[in-house]
């Protein structure tokens, strides 16, 4: 029987165009809110009924892509003439049984097994439909194909299907379905859990344990929905303990769900069972990648020739998350997909040779961003690492799991300058030290590891232990001639003893360590040792070693260094509004890169420099700021800077009041910095024109010959940054607006 006899067979006659309000019947009712969806609905709404008029949502299993579609599809109802018809797709196995299923979904009569798909384009030509293709990625190639065909012969006809990949054809919008923000995965979770304990109550402490629930669950509809279940024989504290040892191990099944949608792994089995053979080693070998990855991390754990092919195929089937940061592609799984991945490979035995890979790739990476750290690309490195934290996590527990302490000495070296400024001291002693003990590595990998060892432990107040990490350090880079690590090692023991109070015996270390760092050419380490030196040092010299070294940070590009070499120079400053740009500008750099560590300092001593100016307010709420960020790290006040530091504190008692000082501290304890500097930078006109000091009368008679700031800057050996503070200072007291109007000045001022 030919389609055209088959369409005029009595059983098969065209139906009466349906009325609008028989659609519901097509589509099931809702049972539960959708929650947290509205913009995607809107979204794919809005597509749907764009020139092309087919929409594809995509995602992984269980994020709800079949929930979604269908409140689309209700919502859509009276749009369509001729209603909205769902056609289910799961149970469709061959090529023939597509249109069959599909015929029967739009209401053609059925009496025979096999409808053409000729018979599906004169069915639809001329009606006003929206057909709903659920659940098609097992058979993509096929969906395509019809959908392709029915869309040219039929105007009228919108379709709207869901897959974890795209189908590819003309005209096709794709809605990628991301996982629910923590905050409506929550209000799904609780929804859900008062289904089954209407007693509930809404405390706050639910809500935080429901949030946490959600997050170990990575906001995936299904893992919540099932986990909520579990509410019927657990609390929500014991659900929670339970997902985070596993995503599977609190997900019971849920009765009414289809077959692969009763546990998570059934929905993931489902996904990775239309795998090819290549796409499965790559997927489960990127189960040992944590968080967010680079492409080439997955080249280096994966092996495979067609790696990037083979990645770019599990973006489309919704296995793998891509994201565009600052340009740069960065891909993860989804928590529950990523501990499905890691049980393919260990189900293979494929678990040790890729954490090895794993091992060695970050490594390797620790091992690049150590020089990098004091460069131009300083920020851009920072924020990579805090990104690859957990991957660098998984590498040190692989090396030490295997005995390889040489890597883990390695990595953790690379790190010691990141994990100091960001102040993560105890996360990287806990990574360190086991490997420590061992003193069978190579002398290159133990001096790495004796670097990060020594910052850390100095940070967190254990001189002693700092001490001697730095004495044997300082005994190796002697032996190998390492200039380099012998400039860090004299800094480190240098940095202890002026902790300890012992100016006496800091000077002689700076000195050795600048001259050892200037040897080994080494851009970090002669401006550290430089500003060291000067900390040592009598006012004058002081102040002209702490300008040398912020010109040498400025030219090496090093704003962290910058900042160090700036809080010092405005600790020195006679002129108050000059020290108080300074030291602004040294905390905004600071904060800019993400310091946790010195950044307290350069608080504080911010907060001193406005107290020179009576400002107590201001200078109480930096100091509070400091105080939080201290107990947050675990940073510890040395015996040499206790004395400051509770001088302040008194001498801001005594100008506040004690009530109004507490008060201010917490005050400034909640507030972001942005705000405690620019407050810090406001302050009242000056009554009465001020005079300029002696440097920038030096440097007002250098504008009126007509240099540049930086000419200036060269001139008198001094940074371009503090040229332009300079200028910003003489303009403002000159209560004048050009550097023309400067040079006036200076001309009737010789």
């Amino acid at each position: 029987m030919n389609c055209r006899s088959f369409l005029r067979c009595a059983r098969y006659e065209r139906l009466a165009r349906p009325a609008a309000i028989l659609a519901v019947m097509h589509v099931p009712a809702s049972r539960v809110a959708l929650v947290g969806r509205e913009s995607d609905i809107a979204a794919v709404s809005r597509r749907l009924m764009e020139p092309g008029r087919l929409v594809t949502i995509t995602g992984c299993g269980g994020i709800g892509k079949t929930t979604l579609t269908l409140e689309v599809a209700r919502r859509l109802e009276s749009t369509f003439t001729d209603g909205v018809w769902l056609a289910d797709l799961s149970t469709v196995r061959t090529t023939d049984a597509l249109a069959p299923v599909v015929g029967q979904a739009i209401g053609m009569r059925d009496s025979v097994d096999t409808v053409a798909d000729q018979a599906l384009e004169e069915f639809l030509r001329d009606r006003h439909l929206l057909l709903v293709l659920d659940n098609c990625e097992h058979v993509i190639d096929d969906c395509a194909d019809l959908a392709d065909l029915l869309l040219d012969a039929a105007p009228g006809l919108h379709v709207l299907t869901t897959s974890r990949e795209p189908l590819r054809i003309t005209g096709e919008e794709v809605h990628a379905l991301s996982p629910l923000p923590t905050d409506s995965a929550a209000d799904l979770f609780l929804r859900r859990v008062r289904r089954i304990r209407p007693s509930l109550p809404p405390a706050d402490e639910n809500v935080f344990v429901a949030k946490d629930i959600c997050r170990q669950l990575d906001g995936i509809p299904l893992a919540i929905e099932l986990a909520a279940t579990a509410a019927s024989s657990m609390s929500l504290t014991d659900i929670a303990v339970r997902v985070e040892a596993g995503f599977d191990a609190v997900l019971p099944k849920g009765r009414s769900r289809p077959e692969r949608h009763q546990t998570m792994r059934a929905a993931l089995e489902w996904g990775h069972n239309l795998l090819s053979p290549e796409e499965q080693v790559v997927f489960r070998r990127l189960g040992v990648l944590v968080g967010t990855w680079t492409m080439a991390a997955a080249q280096y754990v994966c092996d495979e020739p067609d790696t990037e092919q083979l990645v770019a195929g599990l973006v489309e089937k919704s296995l793998l998350v891509v994201d565009e940061i600052d340009g740069e592609a960065l891909y993860r799984m989804l928590v529950p997909v990523r501990e499905f991945a890691y049980a393919q490979l260990a189900a293979s035995g494929g678990v040790d040779r890729s954490r090895i890979r794993h091992c060695e790739f970050f490594v390797r990476q620790a091992e690049l961003a150590e020089p990098a750290l004091y460069g131009p690309d300083q920020r851009v490195w920072m924020q990579r690492l805090e990104r690859d934290l957990a991957n660098f996590g998984a590498a040190v527990r692989t090396a030490n799991g295997h005995g390889d302490w040489a890597s883990t000495l390695r990595l953790v070296g690379g790190l010691w300058w990141y994990l100091w400024l960001r102040g993560y001291f105890r996360a990287g002693l806990l990574w360190l030290e086991p490997a420590l003990v061992v003193r069978d590595v190579p002398p290159g990998a133990r001096m790495a590891g004796l670097r990060a060892a020594s910052m850390l432990r100095g940070a967190l107040g254990h001189s002693e232990e700092a001490r001697n990490y730095a004495n044997e350090m300082r005994e190796l880079a002697g032996q190998s001639g390492d200039d380099a690590e012998l400039s860090r090692a004299e800094t480190l023991l240098g940095i202890e003893a002026l902790r300890s109070g012992d100016v006496g015996a800091a000077r002689p270390l700076f000195e050795t360590a600048l001259e050892s760092a200037r040897r080994a050419d080494h851009p970090m380490m002669i401006g550290h040792a430089t500003v060291n030196l000067g900390s040592v040092e009598q006012s004058e010299s002081k102040q002209a070693l702490f300008e040398e070294a912020l010109a040498h940070f400025e030219a090496n590009g090093d704003a962290w260094g910058t900042a160090y070499a700036a809080n010092h120079l405005a600790n020195t400053l006679a002129d108050a509004e000059f020290a108080l740009a300074m030291g602004v500008r040294a905390v905004r750099l600071l904060a800019d890169l993400g310091d946790r560590f010195y950044l307290i300092f350069a608080v504080e001593d911010l907060a001193r420099i406005l107290l020179r100016m009576q400002r107590g307010l201001p200078a109480t709420h930096l100091f509070g700021w400091a105080g939080k960020v201290r107990r947050d790290t675990g940073a510890l006040l040395s015996p040499g800077s206790r004395e400051a530091f509770d001088n302040t504190v008194a001498e801001l008692r005594q100008l506040l009041g004690d009530s109004a000082y507490d008060s201010a501290c917490a005050a400034g304890a909640s507030m972001p910095i942005d705000r405690l500097l620019a407050e810090a930078q406001t302050t009242p006109a000056p009554t009465a024109p001020t005079a300029l000091t002696r440097r920038e009368r030096e440097i007002a008679q250098l504008l009126a010959t007509g240099l540049t700031n930086r000419e200036i800057a060269e001139k008198l050996t001094i940074s371009v940054g503090t040229v332009g503070i300079h200028v910003e200072h003489i303009l403002r007291k000159l209560d004048v607006r050009s550097r023309h109007q400067v040079a006036d000045w200076a001309d009737k001022n010789r």
